[in-house]
Parts: structure tokens; C-alpha cells; sequence
């Protein structure tokens, strides 16, 4: 039982390790001269991400249900987004170029790495906001999170795509579109991916929720652990914020409709965005985190979910 509540005390101390090195780099990044991100750091930023997610998940739910949380994510955003390519549906017609790597089919393998990070921080999010801190979903909470969690991770889309799309080239929309060459319907296509990809996590855990084989760890009545995931969900926008002031602000870019966009408006057009959503949420979800402590506590008495300290062994 020792050696147990050490091995959750490592993962947690890597997820602020991650999560401090991942601002770290985000500061940096955006304090560096230049129209480009660094290619190392741009790894490094996406799959810090990726195990943060990973490790703060595996926290909360063990390794077996993240591991479902993240195949869930992995098949239904490959999903989608070979679909889209095919078809314009649901986020428009648009390419890969190669700069993501190698792909299955026409989409890259590294985009189950970025997802799993959006789609878990925003579920993370979605949870603090409604003040659930529990893993046991019922009534209408099995829809009102899924729905919150696509609201929260299309913030992120907002605050990054012109930049990856328009400017680096990394995807590219055939036509262009109104939001520095990033079409409207990118965005619907968002809602629709990841309300998809939360939604059915959500239906899984209900139905383990009916078997009564939800078991919450009591890392769950901790703010640090919840605030782990809001700090997470500020790296992009800050790098993105700083990178709209540090670029050539004479540097354009040319979407496919022919249009030209100015780097820098474009960077501080996202960045403006960034502090009106998803700063602004996550300045409420510390206040609650904040100002919810004895009331998470009790919560998470009142559900059952202050069992036996052997409990933990379902969690790592």
C-alpha cells in the first residue's frame, strides 16, 4: 500500500513537471524573434501535452480507462478527419502536408497525440465548471458534459489553427476561409468531433456508474490536481499571444483563395480570442477551484467515494 500512494505521489509530481515545463517552453517560444515555431519545441509543447494527459488521467482513472479515454479519442478524431478529407464533411475539404509525419490514410498518426491533450483538458474543465468532482456521471450530466467539453476545446482550435494552417502550412483548406483562411464550418466540425469523442467516454463511464464499479481516488478532493489541467490549458494561447508580437510584423501569409493575411494581426486576432475564452474560463474555474474546496470535499463524501485507502490499487 506504501509502495501505491508513492506511485501516485511520482505521477503527480510529473504532471506539474509537465505542466511547468510545457509553460516554460510556451514563454520562450513566444518571446523568440522569428514567424516560425521551432520545430523541437513544437514536439516537445505537443507531446509534453500528450503526457500530461496521459499521467494526470491515469491518476484519476487508472490505466485501463485512460487507455479507453484515449483510443475513444485516437479512432474517432482519425475518424473524422479522413472523412472530412474525403467528403467536406464535417470540417470542410482541406489536406495534410507532410509535416506532420506519416499518415493512416490521409490523416497523420501524431493527431491522436494533440487530441487526447484538447479533448482531456476540456473534459477536465467541463467537470470544474459544473463542480462535479467525481468520476461518477448520472442524469443529465452524461450530456451536459460532453456538450461543455466540445464548447471549451474548440476555444483551443480558435486560438491555434490560423496560425498552423494559414502560416506554417501544416494543413491547408482548399478554398480558404473567413477566419484568416480557416473556414466556419472547421469549427462546427470541431463541435461535432469532439462532443462525439467526449460523448461516448461519458456513456462508458455511466454504464460502469450502473454497475457500481466507479471507484474515485481521493486525489479528486485536491485543488492542485484540478488546477494541474486549467494551467495546462494556457500554454497555447500564451505562446500564441507572445509569438503576435514577436514576429516580422510586416509578414504575411497567402491562404488558397488568394487572400493575404498579416502574421502578426492574425497571432494577436487569436490571441484576443484566447483571453476572451479560454483565459476568461479559466480564470473562473480557479476561482471555483479556489473557493470550492470544503464543498468538492464533502461532495466527494456524499458520493461514496472516500473509500478505503487500498482503493488506490485500481489506479495505478
Amino acid at each position: 500500500m506504501v509502495n501505491k500512494l508513492a506511485g501516485i505521489k511520482i505521477l503527480n509530481l510529473l504532471s506539474w513537471i509537465l505542466v511547468f515545463v510545457s509553460l516554460a517552453y510556451a514563454l520562450v517560444e513566444g518571446l523568440t524573434l522569428g514567424n516560425n515555431i521551432d520545430l523541437v519545441v513544437l514536439i516537445c509543447m505537443i507531446f509534453a501535452g500528450w503526457a500530461f494527459s496521459i499521467i494526470n488521467g491515469i491518476i484519476r482513472y487508472g490505466w485501463k480507462d485512460m487507455l479507453i479515454f484515449f483510443l475513444i479519442s485516437a479512432v474517432i478524431s482519425n475518424f473524422y478527419e479522413n472523412l472530412s478529407i474525403a467528403t467536406g464533411f464535417p470540417f470542410g475539404f482541406y489536406h495534410y502536408s507532410d509535416l506532420f509525419g506519416p499518415k493512416f490514410i490521409e490523416a497523420p498518426y501524431f493527431l491522436a497525440i494533440g487530441y487526447i491533450f484538447v479533448v482531456y483538458v476540456g473534459w477536465q474543465t467541463a467537470h470544474i465548471v459544473l463542480q462535479k468532482f467525481t468520476n461518477k456521471l448520472s442524469g443529465y450530466d452524461v450530456l451536459l458534459i460532453p456538450i461543455l467539453t466540445s464548447l471549451f476545446a474548440v476555444m483551443t482550435d480558435l486560438s491555434f489553427d490560423p496560425f498552423f494552417s494559414t502560416v506554417q502550412g501544416r494543413y491547408i483548406w482548399h478554398t480558404g476561409g473567413a477566419y484568416y483562411g480557416v473556414p466556419f464550418v472547421n469549427y462546427l466540425g470541431w463541435y461535432l468531433c469532439i462532443y462525439t469523442i467526449a460523448q461516448v467516454y461519458s456513456i462508458y463511464m455511466w454504464h460502469k456508474n450502473k454497475k457500481n464499479s466507479i471507484v474515485n481516488p481521493p486525489e479528486l478532493s485536491s485543488r492542485s490536481f484540478w488546477l494541474q489541467s486549467i494551467l495546462a490549458s494556457f500554454i497555447w494561447p500564451i505562446m500564441l499571444i507572445l509569438k503576435g508580437f514577436t514576429v516580422d510584423q510586416n509578414a504575411t501569409a497567402k491562404s488558397l483563395d488568394g487572400i493575404t493575411w498579416n502574421v502578426s494581426y492574425l497571432l494577436q486576432t487569436g490571441g484576443l480570442i484566447s483571453i476572451g475564452t479560454i483565459l476568461s474560463v479559466g480564470i473562473l474555474a480557479i476561482i471555483i477551484i479556489a473557493s470550492t474546496e470544503t464543498d468538492m470535499k464533502n461532495k466527494f463524501r456524499l458520493s461514496g467515494s472516500q473509500k478505503a485507502v487500498g482503493d488506490i490499487n485500481i489506479h495505478i
